[in-house]
């Protein structure tokens, strides 16, 4: 069996134990503030997360700005959809009549509306 010499071992896990506890400092208090936040996270969520997002105004929908006059809001709306320039009905339910439709309840709503 082999001699086993302690000075070698301590000054081979020294430096290496000093940064193991550091590092095992650092996960623990990472775990602690993990589950802090999920704590607080849970207590302070709304019954539905897409709820949330659409009155901060963070997806879909725009925050409304008063219309007092002081503002002017404009609209820029993208319309990637596939539809038939001549549908079967004449262009009465869908196509192109469609789009018109809809551009015309967009304008009604806010007359700064650009549709691409």
């Amino acid at each position: 069996m082999a001699n086993i010499n302690i000075d070698r071992l301590k000054t081979l896990f020294l430096p290496h134990g000093l940064i193991y506890i550091l590092l095992s400092l650092v996960i623990i208090c990472l775990l602690v503030l993990t589950i802090v936040y999920a704590v607080l996270w849970r207590n302070s969520q709304t019954s539905s997360t897409s709820s949330y997002a659409v009155a901060n105004g963070i997806i879909g929908y725009p925050i409304d700005l008063p219309n007092d006059g002081r503002y002017v809001q404009w609209s820029f709306l993208q319309m990637n959809d596939v539809y038939e320039l001549l549908p079967l009905d004449g262009g009465r339910k869908g196509g192109l009549s469609r789009v018109a439709y809809i551009r015309k309840l967009l304008k009604q709503e806010n007359s700064n509306t650009i549709i691409e």
